[in-house]
């Protein structure tokens, strides 16, 4: 079996450091965007989705890559009057697993975040979710993607 990339590892440090927030609120799953749908009953959920990365020549043995990544945190339903505040919270709760260590275990150069959002969902379907967005710049060797690039 082939050695993971570093992309691919940087991925699963991510699944991993989302599945274990506990407070305020305790992810039930933390899945990626090809596994299947988060039900009802499993929220609060973390899915993440590989929105692509971009790579350009650093130095002569190593690109440099950047990673887009968005976190949707699927919450389960909560009243229209504490909403808000929950939205928040958990928010505040992925930014900290994620500026625990934003170089994921020294795989990445750093993680910077380039947005986020709230949706409070509808009067009838008061499942909300929050959105944060980030992108993670990495190094790998040019000629394999497996090892890390040192700059």
């Amino acid at each position: 079996m082939a050695e993971p990339s570093i992309r691919e590892l940087i991925l699963v440090a991510i699944q991993l450091r989302v599945a274990a927030i506990v407070t305020p609120i305790k992810v039930n799953r933390a899945l990626r965007h090809d596994e299947a749908a988060v039900q009802v009953d499993e929220r609060p959920a973390v899915r993440i989705l590989d929105r692509g990365d971009s790579a350009r020549r650093h130095v002569r043995l190593a690109w440099e890559c950047v990673m887009r990544v968005e976190l949707q945190l699927l919450l389960r339903e909560a009243s229209r009057d504490n909403r808000p505040r929950v939205l928040t919270d958990a928010l505040q709760a992925l930014d900290a697993a994620i500026v625990a260590d934003g170089t994921w275990g020294g795989l990445a150069v750093k993680t910077d975040f380039t947005g986020a959002s709230l949706s409070q969902g509808e009067a009838v379907e008061p499942l909300a979710s929050v959105t944060r967005t980030m992108e993670v710049r990495y190094r790998v060797n040019r000629f394999d993607p497996t090892v890390m690039a040192e700059v």
